[in-house]
């Protein structure tokens, strides 16, 4: 009887504790990654702190957001000033950094 309480007491532990580690790495661990984007003369400038495997790192542009996505589900949006276009990106050691250049932009008058 003894022995079953201590299972039931045991793998009740083992679930919270699991629990609250997926919610800690979930919120905070993200949060917690630096990045930093520069503006400056004619581009901006993306350095950000992505955890790997590289072949997992990926950037994509849609309209004026910037989305970072890495290894175990990382995923972080920027909103940017102007829309751009991706010049040089480079990754290394879990650090991005990417160099964008403002989209020419045509106006059409009638």
């Amino acid at each position: 009887m003894l022995g079953i309480i201590l299972v039931a007491l045991t793998a009740g532990l083992a679930f919270y504790w699991i629990r609250e580690l997926n919610k800690a790495l979930r919120k905070k661990a993200w949060s917690d990654l630096l990045c930093e984007l520069r503006e400056e003369e004619d581009h901006l400038s993306l350095t950000a702190q992505v955890p790997g495997p590289e072949n997992r790192v990926k950037i994509e542009l849609v309209g004026r957001k910037l989305i970072v996505r890495g290894g175990m589900g990382f995923k972080r949006t920027l909103h940017l000033p102007f829309e751009v276009i991706v010049k040089d990106v480079r990754y290394v050691n879990g650090i991005l950094n990417a160099k964008l250049v403002r989209k020419e932009t045509t106006t059409t008058t009638y």
